[in-house]
């Protein structure tokens, strides 16, 4: 996660949890074990702040002169990303996820999408024309 990441309604910043990990990686790591294990994600990590940031050359004046930015918790992110891994991590070793599944996966795009779909053969038919006499 990048160090310059704005902290959400806690405060805490990368750099602090970055921090806390370093020094005692139990901490942290016992908090989100202990989500996993109830099957939670904490309410106050899903409450956002919200800025208002001014759209550059627009007057300040004007409601639709701003750009809405909410900013979530610190730990939401790192404790999304675990799951996201992690639960990728099931569909992979499982083979759920479908060969031609190319979006939201590491190392798939639309292009990988797009070189599958035209390496393959494709039977292409000419539908029935109506008799014209």
């Amino acid at each position: 996660m990048g160090k310059k990441k704005s902290p959400g309604l806690d405060n805490i910043n990368v750099l602090m949890a970055d921090r806390i990990h370093k020094k005692c990686p139990a901490i942290l790591t016992g908090i989100f074990n202990k989500c996993l294990e109830l099957g939670i994600f904490p309410t106050q990590w899903k409450k956002a702040k919200l800025i208002l940031l001014n759209k550059p050359g627009k007057d300040p004046e004007l409601v639709n002169s701003y750009r809405p930015i909410c900013l979530l918790s610190v730990l939401s992110k790192i404790f999304d990303k675990l799951l996201t891994q992690r639960i990728t991590f099931l569909l992979k070793s499982k083979e759920l996820l479908h060969r031609n599944q190319h979006e939201f996966r590491n190392g798939k795009s639309c292009e990988t999408a797009g070189e599958s779909s035209l390496s393959k053969p494709t039977l292409i038919c000419n539908p029935p024309c109506p008799k014209s006499y």
